[in-house]
């Protein structure tokens, strides 16, 4: 039996369909964004003081957002508006000196590959906790984002949740092992 088209059944059925689909977005945001925190307060452990912890906990909830937002876009899609949403994250709460009205600039690419190259010495030199030195920071804040949208395309675009809590449970136990 097909239903007429002015069923108001079928009218029904849609609207419920729909509000199922906006309430599991919902849900995976919220999850995604609980995911965050708990990377981002794990990982500030590793800094001193609380700013640290409170950048981190910016980028991994901007990743989220992005990743939510986009969880129903091609994924080449979502990964390029990720990498231009850490890029920006990157000149707001890591350089923000070298960014022109928050974007990031050339100058901001040039500080950061600097900074990148000095990662490995400052881990090897430094002991946690640590002061929030500007490559560290992007270390950490680099880490955060992608363990979070790589938590969040796990979870939903690949349907497992379990592989989905592997990237921040990384980030916990590298935490974990430098303190």
């Amino acid at each position: 039996h097909r239903a007429h088209p002015l069923d108001p059944l079928e009218g029904t059925m849609a609207r419920t369909q729909r509000a199922s689909a906006r309430t599991q977005r919902l849900i995976a945001g919220v999850a995604t964004v609980l995911v965050a925190a708990s990377a981002a307060i794990a990982l500030g452990r590793v800094f001193e003081g609380n700013g640290p912890t409170l950048r981190l906990l910016a980028a991994g909830v901007a990743s989220a957002v992005i990743a939510t937002l986009l969880q129903r876009r091609n994924l080449v899609l979502a990964t390029l508006a990720s990498v231009v949403g850490l890029a920006v994250a990157i000149g707001w709460l890591v350089f923000p000196e070298t960014t022109w009205f928050g974007l990031p600039t050339p100058e901001t690419a040039r500080v950061a590959f600097r900074a990148a190259g000095l990662v490995g010495e400052q881990a090897r030199v430094q002991v946690a906790p640590s002061p929030p030195l500007a490559a560290l920071m992007l270390a950490g804040l680099a880490g955060v984002w992608a363990a979070v949208f790589a938590a969040h395309s796990l979870a939903f675009r690949a349907g497992s949740p379990l592989l989905g809590l592997l990237p921040p449970i990384a980030l916990v136990g590298f935490a974990d092992s430098v303190l």
